[in-house]
């Protein structure tokens, strides 16, 4: 079963590590070309993000490089495995990409740290990001982030910027925002935002996770929400296999038509791993699991990969 994953933080991984050969089998990290495929990997949205590098840094010229390094190295590893990898920018990519044997490749930038003008904010777009965080759990120019304890939401700047970018073209990502933050983006009237990658609970603890009203929320406004596979997004230290399971058999029969994938494969560290889902290729182990829990196949391929295809198919440009 095709999988669209909505974030993975693979393309800063690459990035650093610069004897890796992602063609190969690598033990040590969560994935790779092989098991992408073994994983029935059909799109990954592989996410930018430059704020590690210069922590506590809000705005950095350096970043920029670092940016447009992370994109031209993306864009070098889908030439150098071209009958595998393609960058998708538009909806005629997309239509490409479904009808041929390539995995296709979404540049998303998480965090809008260094985005100080609508000149950047343009360049990014031309250099093919299509899928822009409005912040991390920092902070920034534009809005709070998830960690930040005084939540004011939007900033003036921010709220311009989020119109200018919607303008754009650009899909926002509201993955890291704060409650505040969430709730000022679906009051505007700007094309329909994502989640990429979170938890879903009933009351979370947690405001890096959202809660089942924020998630309907988004779907109303015409939104998508990626479920991440780690155990901090379940704010279960001891979550297994099956209770994983479970989890997201309720999930998915409370919001059929709404949720898709968002592992975070790549961004967390072997403490958040659930036992049974350590590599991307395990995803298919899940989908099965979750077929025998009596989940329908109408509602895994929903989930998988049907739900981001749809919205794709609508708010990637056409050309």
């Amino acid at each position: 079963m095709w999988v669209v994953d909505l974030h993975e933080d693979v393309i800063t991984t690459i990035q650093g590590e610069r004897s890796l050969d992602f063609g190969q089998v690598c033990p040590h990290l969560h994935g790779d070309l092989p098991s992408w495929r073994k994983g029935d990997y059909k799109i990954v949205v592989g996410a930018i993000f430059s704020l590690r590098r210069h922590w506590g840094t809000y705005l950095s010229e350096d970043a920029i490089k670092h940016v447009l390094r992370a994109a031209e190295k993306t864009r070098e590893l889908a030439e150098q495995f071209a009958d595998d990898l393609m960058i998708l920018e538009t909806q005629k990519d997309l239509e490409r990409c479904l009808a041929s044997n390539r995995i296709g490749i979404l540049l998303a930038y998480e965090g809008a740290y260094e985005l100080t003008d609508v000149w950047l904010l343009r360049a990014l777009y031309r250099i093919g990001v299509r899928i822009l965080g409005l912040t991390w759990n920092v902070s920034n120019l534009w809005a709070t982030g998830a960690s930040d304890p005084h939540d004011q939401g939007l900033t003036p700047f921010g709220r311009q910027m989020v119109e200018k970018a919607s303008d754009l073209g650009f899909i926002l990502d509201l993955a890291h925002a704060s409650p505040r933050t969430y709730a000022d983006v679906l009051e505007m009237d700007i094309r329909p935002p994502i989640v990429s990658h979170t938890g879903i609970l009933k009351q979370p603890k947690k405001t890096r996770n959202i809660s089942w009203d924020v998630t309907r929320r988004v779907m109303e406004k015409g939104g998508i929400v990626g479920v991440a596979l780690a155990r901090l997004f379940f704010e279960d230290e001891q979550m297994g296999f099956e209770d994983l399971v479970q989890t997201l058999t309720e999930l998915l029969q409370a919001f059929p038509n709404g949720l898709a994938v968002g592992t975070d494969f790549f961004g967390f560290g072997k403490e958040d791993e659930i036992p049974g889902i350590e590599r991307v290729e395990k995803i298919q182990d899940v989908v099965r699991a979750l077929g025998q829990a009596g989940v329908s196949q109408k509602t895994l391929e929903a989930w998988t990969h049907e739900n981001a295809i749809r919205y794709l198919q609508t708010h990637l440009p056409a050309t």
